[in-house]
Parts: C-alpha cells; sequence; structure tokens
C-alpha cells in the first residue's frame, strides 16, 4: 500500500431490524430512532433514522478482516462528524485512503 492509495469495501444496507437491534442493546432509544412521526416532525428528519454510532460501527465492520494476520489498529477517530441522516433502506460504503505509512521494526 502507498500514500493515495483508496480501498472501498462491499455495500451495506441498513435496516429498519439494524435500528431497533441497536436501540435495544444500548439502551438508546432516542425519539428519531425509535418514532416515525416524531422523526418526521423534527426539520432535520424524512423519518427514522440509524444512529450515529450505528453507522460508525458497520463501517469498522465493513473493512475489518476476520482473518488472523497483521492488525489494522484503530487509536481513534479525529473530527467524527454526523452530517448527513442514514436512513432504513440506504446503502453503506466505506472508502479509506491511505494517508501516512510509519514503518514499524519487527511488525
Amino acid at each position: 500500500m502507498c500514500i493515495g492509495d483508496a480501498l472501498v469495501t462491499a455495500a451495506r444496507e441498513v435496516t429498519l431490524a439494524d435500528i431497533e437491534h441497536f436501540a435495544a442493546f444500548t439502551g438508546d432509544t432516542f425519539y428519531a430512532h425509535m418514532d416515525d412521526a416524531a422523526a418526521k416532525a423534527n426539520p432535520f428528519f424524512d423519518g427514522r433514522v440509524a444512529h450515529g454510532y450505528l453507522i460508525v460501527s458497520f463501517a469498522a465492520g465493513l473493512f475489518v478482516d476476520p482473518a488472523p494476520g497483521p492488525v489494522l489498529a484503530n487509536y481513534g477517530v479525529d473530527a467524527l462528524r454526523f452530517l448527513t441522516p442514514v436512513y432504513p433502506g440506504d446503502t453503506l460504503r466505506v472508502r479509506l485512503i491511505c494517508k501516512e505509512i510509519n514503518p514499524r521494526a519487527n511488525a
């Protein structure tokens, strides 16, 4: 891999069941995730939306390789923002761009 190289993942559709499961699992039952009419009454949403952290979790799952071998370590996310609502039926892909390479001895 070289600086500037990009990797685009396979697609994943976000479902209403995904949103409901995440709400039940985390306890985040904010109305915009659970109540379509209330979400539509908010000028920011056209209906129920996915949790931002659900989308971040799906993104991680799209680019993680489950096979044993070198580890792509995640030590944080800088300037994470949720700019656009994600609705049930939307499809996600992740595009990763290599911005820096830090060679390490014995890695």
